[in-house]
């Protein structure tokens, strides 16, 4: 278990010292460092298993060697190929967690010894913050370059530029004004100006000593420069603030007045850019990624412009959106399964979005969706499965899906109907095994009983099944419902052999942990 960071540090230290000799003799090349760019991204930031003295002090002297150089490489210039990459990793540099370690120490009087790699830590923090400068004075000089400059360029940058003001008390500052001052209709704060961390109350225990290191950072105009609006800089910072924030902070952070006035800010830009041209910006995407991560509560709100601000008659957009909103929610819950099982998700919200991708029947958007509601309905519990599975699928939409004209809408469709509908086989809920008994047992609330409930499921799905076979004998033959209904109940008919076979495949053996097993289709 201790060795486990050991090839973070070997090939930091194999690269290292061939990294500064190029670097050396390609003075001012932007592009010196673009052939170390696969031996770059081997480098895996593992966090430091046993903090101890000798552990951190010497970790960090093998980070500092590659850091230093990568600050070299990016004041040298902007490169298509390299920049972005070695951005990336001077962000993993100052955000590593084990630096949270060393400053504790400090901060408690219980390790002098740590007292150079704090300082060093701290002079590195502005020696990137002076490279950055040098990079972005150099890509403004250049304008053909600000042209072709990503917008994953902005991300990373505002990430950087946030993770730098935990370790530098004048860029937190000068942070915290601009955000405030730039303000003009609503009142907002910033994250954590209000909160301490380990590293700038280390900065503060030491600030007395003859080695302190005095820190004067300020944002100027320079510093906007990659953001093409207001809207881009509170993201990122919002951005960066969010992932760069401790476990045993977050929801401290996240339960602030200031903290919450930023996320508002940061809601209203993202309403104006969802209106706009600018409606697929990365900035905001990956800031939202962020908020998935760590907090889910506050994406509930970013569900809220997608339910009420979406133009369904912009196909491109509602396209994208259900892509967008498949991927984030299977994120979700692959993180955060409780977060939906307890019911904490934007029911509302997502139902409307789920009607806009209905009203458009675009088929691309009605398989996204369908594919989400296969990863998401384990999860979904109480009133939030009602309202999805009983009002929605079952009642509502049960015969449009049933027989819809796409044939990839319809197989998913019967997916759901064949191996999610329930929470178990739900052919077999009579005769339960023991881990499924198990699941239905947690899954129970006041006023909602999941076997109770899943039962009358089948009965209503079973009732809607034999409803369309009646429908189907009375049908004529030149009724335009005719062949689509009977090609639709012979594709029903033929999957459900083949759940019934798949489904003796469990008899009393083990189960998967959420009793649901995949068709080899779905594999």
């Amino acid at each position: 278990m201790s060795q486990d960071y050991q090839p973070m540090l070997v090939s930091m230290s194999e690269i290292t010292p061939s990294l500064h000799l190029s670097l050396l003799n390609n003075n001012n090349d932007a592009h010196a460092i673009d052939s170390f760019i696969d031996q770059i991204l081997k480098v895996k930031y593992i966090p430091l298993p046993v903090v101890t003295v000798g552990a951190l002090s010497h970790c960090y002297k093998i980070i500092f060697a590659f850091w230093k150089e990568l600050n070299k490489a990016i004041s040298f210039g902007y490169s298509s190929q390299s920049t972005t990459i070695v951005m990336s990793h001077i962000s993993n540099c100052v955000s590593y967690e084990a630096i949270k370690s060393v400053s504790s120490l400090i901060a408690k009087n219980k390790c002098n010894i740590l007292l150079p790699t704090f300082l060093m830590y701290k002079a590195l923090c502005l020696d990137t913050f002076a490279s950055l400068t040098q990079l972005l004075e150099k890509i403004r000089q250049q304008k053909t370059i600000i042209q072709t400059i990503p917008l994953t360029f902005t991300v990373l940058y505002g990430g950087l530029l946030t993770s730098l003001s935990y370790a530098l008390p004048s860029l937190k500052e000068s942070i915290h004004s601009n955000i405030i001052d730039r303000v003009n209709d609503i009142s907002c704060g910033t994250p954590p100006y209000g909160e301490t961390s380990p590293m700038l109350d280390a900065d503060k225990k030491i600030s007395g000593s003859s080695m302190y290191i005095s820190d004067e950072v300020h944002l100027k105009a320079i510093h906007y420069m990659p953001f093409r609006s207001r809207g881009e800089f509170v993201a990122s910072v919002l951005r960066g603030s969010i992932l760069f924030v401790s476990e045993t902070k977050c929801e401290t952070l996240e339960c602030s007045d200031d903290f919450q006035d930023f996320i508002n800010e940061f809601i209203k830009w993202r309403t104006s850019s969802w209106k706009s041209n600018e409606w697929r910006d990365i900035t905001y995407i990956m800031c939202e990624d962020a908020m998935i991560k760590k907090m889910p509560k506050e994406f509930n709100k970013t569900l809220k412009i997608y339910a009420h601000s979406t133009n369904l008659y912009d196909i491109e957009k509602v396209i994208f959106l259900s892509d967008y909103i498949k991927r984030c929610l299977i994120l979700l819950v692959g993180l955060h399964p409780n977060f939906v099982i307890d019911e904490h998700l934007d029911i509302e919200s997502l139902l409307t979005i789920i009607k806009i991708f209905i009203t458009t029947d675009n088929a691309e958007a009605l398989t996204n969706l369908l594919i989400l509601l296969i990863e998401l309905l384990p999860f979904l519990n109480g009133n939030s499965r009602k309202r999805v599975v009983f009002d929605l699928l079952l009642e509502q939409y049960f015969r449009y899906f049933f027989m819809h004209w796409c044939d990839s809408v319809q197989f998913a469709f019967q997916t759901i109907l064949l191996y999610r509908i329930t929470l178990a086989r739900f052919s077999k809920l009579d005769c339960l095994h023991p881990k499924e008994l198990q699941l239905y047992s947690s899954r129970c609330r006041v006023n909602y009983n999941s076997l109770s409930f899943d039962c009358n499921v089948v009965k209503r799905m079973n009732e809607r099944i034999e409803l369309l076979k009646d429908i189907l004998k009375h049908l004529e033959p030149n009724d335009k419902n005719f062949i689509p209904l009977k090609r639709s109940m012979m594709i029903f008919n033929e999957r459900r052999k083949e759940y019934e076979l798949n489904s003796k495949k469990y008899n009393g053996g083990a189960l998967p942990k959420i009793s649901f097993f995949r068709p080899e289709s779905l594999e």
